[in-house]
């Protein structure tokens, strides 16, 4: 979980803090992400708009022409439902990965502000929508 670690500060998470300090690890995560995007950003991709400065949302256009926004609230949110409530039979790499697929879309957003993840050996896959037809022609010699 490449995103996590780096937005956590280290990849030693362990299944302990998250039952003990899932406000913590969230309040970090978040302020690292805020440390990282922007104050001046007016990025237009096919794929993301960022708005506000600094960033408070992003939209995100999905399959289908469909569009959704992403808020820091919702992402804070998403972190925070990541971890289980106290007795509640939970998955580590559950969490681990709940947390990452939320972050994903705020690193797409703005790659330049996470340039340790280009000397990571790392995939993650995001579906994006196709903006123009690609055809594929023959050639005879």
């Amino acid at each position: 979980m490449p995103v996590l670690s780096l937005l956590w500060g280290s990849d030693s998470l362990t299944a302990t803090e998250c039952m003990n300090d899932s406000t913590r690890i969230t309040q970090t995560i978040m302020s690292n992400l805020k440390h990282r995007i922007s104050a001046e950003v007016d990025c237009r991709h096919p794929i993301v708009v960022i708005t506000a400065n600094p960033p408070q949302r992003i939209v995100v256009s999905g399959l289908g022409g469909m569009n959704k926004t992403r808020t820091t609230s919702e992402l804070e949110n998403a972190i925070a439902h990541a971890f289980p409530k106290p007795g509640q039979h939970y998955g580590f790499m559950r969490i681990k990965k709940d947390i990452e697929s939320a972050l994903i879309p705020w690193v797409i957003a703005e790659p330049s502000a996470f340039p340790e993840l280009k000397a990571m050996p790392f995939v993650f896959a995001h579906s994006v929508p196709v903006w123009f037809p690609i055809s594929f022609t023959s050639y005879r010699n």
